[in-house]
């Protein structure tokens, strides 16, 4: 799925995954 997503919206994808480590981030603090 993240393959299609990639390929079809790589924006989407690079908002996603900066989101995620910046949760596992905050997460961890």
């Amino acid at each position: 799925m993240s393959m299609s997503l990639s390929s079809s919206s790589p924006v989407a994808v690079t908002a996603f995954m900066s989101s995620v480590s910046g949760m596992s981030m905050f997460l961890s603090h």
